[in-house]
């Protein structure tokens, strides 16, 4: 829970100091499951820390798997778009910072790698915005790719490594120094 609610705040905090109101500009999307897993608790804990903090209006929007989505604040025929698009969105952005992850460690030119993928990333959130249209994401994804391998990267790799059991990776690079 402290990783999840740590990346929340890192990000609600940094898209504060560019400006935006996160009471009015922002929202978090915590999908939560049935059964004992803490993950249908997330969305509770936060909304409390959000509230502590000031941040009571800032939006969580909790979509159920065990309901299919189908608890999304939508009209019932506006549901299953958005459903899909957040489906295909998570799917590139997973792929995004897959490449972030394998590239970044190799970067000869320090920073590049953010770089490219910051751009990337703005360019899917736009193409999110006018209604995740599958084909513009393949399009940007084969430019990904190309830009992406014009990184120039050490060819040497470091040893790989297995790390077995439950484990959490913080995404904010805030809470990964810590």
């Amino acid at each position: 829970m402290h990783i999840l609610f740590g990346d929340a705040m890192a990000w609600i905090y940094q898209k504060q100091k560019e400006g935006l109101d996160p009471n009015k500009e922002l929202g978090l999307l915590i999908p939560m499951a049935g059964g004992p897993c803490r993950l249908g608790q997330y969305h509770i804990i936060t909304r409390y820390f959000l509230d502590l903090c000031g941040f009571d209006k800032v939006p969580i929007i909790n979509p159920a798997a065990y309901l299919d989505w189908e608890n999304l604040p939508v009209p019932g025929k506006n549901r299953s778009i958005i459903r899909r698009g957040l489906a295909k969105s998570q799917i590139f952005s997973d792929t995004l910072y897959n490449a972030r992850l394998r590239t970044r460690p190799y970067e000869i030119n320090e920073g590049e790698t953010d770089r490219v993928l910051d751009g990337i990333h703005h360019k899917l959130i736009d193409i999110i915005d006018r209604g995740s249209n599958f084909k513009e994401m393949i399009g940007l994804m084969v430019k990904a790719e190309r830009l992406i391998r014009e990184i120039p990267v050490n060819k040497e790799r470091y040893p790989k490594r297995l790390f077995g059991g439950r484990m959490s990776v913080a995404q904010s690079p805030e809470r990964r120094r810590s």
